[in-house]
């Protein structure tokens, strides 16, 4: 459904960007090119990871000298971070340009460029901390002791003992924790190029099955997921 409204904003964005082209307000037309532009870009990452090609799959790893295994959220929002700061700054660029080729600038033409400034600034922001290193991909990491949740700018931790179960839905994954309302777990199923079922399957299964956590800690927890034995039907 957002990626429906998405893609409605995109059209329109469209239009309006030719109207005021030729309603001779460049710097305005430049700024609705940028905007739809950049929802464009929102637009990608919702397709791309809510294709049917995720379902049925777990992407998971272990890397060597860690203890955790980690199941791996998708790139596409950090890179769209820095794609939506390159649209930005040639979209300033673009309506500095136009504005520097109208015979007299009216504030009315200006506003736009400021907006498109502003817009070149919290994008560079948003960019700058993921190549800096400080924005991580979205990831779930389950370990021995629980499980850690990073997404949407929110990092959220569990242990095994104050969870009772786990609820998959579109919209992501909801923790059934003990004591408490339920819990969601703040990280989006859009974020997650994995079949959303298949990772509340294999947090019950370690949830559920404390004497083989420490597969966990070795890497033998890739060699489950891959035969599929973590499944409630498998044997």
């Amino acid at each position: 459904m957002a990626a429906v409204v998405a893609g409605v904003v995109v059209v329109m964005g469209a239009a309006v960007s030719l109207v005021a082209w030729r309603a001779e307000q460049p710097t305005w037309a430049v700024l609705f090119i940028v905007v739809t532009a950049l929802l464009a870009l929102q637009l990608a990452g919702m397709v791309l990871v809510a294709m049917p090609r995720r379902r049925g799959r777990l992407v998971v790893h272990h890397r060597r000298g860690e203890s955790d295994l980690v199941i791996a959220g998708s790139p596409w929002p950090r890179r769209a971070d820095v794609l939506s700061a390159v649209v930005s700054w040639v979209g300033l660029i673009s309506g500095v340009l136009v504005l520097a080729a109208q015979p007299s600038a009216t504030l009315d033409a200006l506003g736009p460029v400021l907006v498109l400034l502003a817009f070149a600034v919290g994008c560079s922001w948003a960019a700058g901390r993921y190549l800096a290193g400080l924005r991580p991909h979205d990831r779930i990491t389950v370990s021995r002791h629980g499980f850690e949740v990073r997404g949407s700018g929110t990092t959220e931790g569990f242990t095994w003992g104050d969870v009772v179960g786990f609820g998959v839905g579109l919209n992501g994954l909801t923790v059934l924790a003990r004591g408490l309302v339920d819990t969601s777990v703040p990280i989006p199923a859009l974020q997650l190029p994995s079949d959303p079922v298949l990772i509340g399957e294999a947090l019950e299964f370690y949830r559920a099955n404390e004497r083989l956590r420490g597969e966990l800690a070795n890497g033998a927890a890739l060699d489950r997921i891959r035969e599929g034995t973590f499944r409630p039907h498998a044997s």
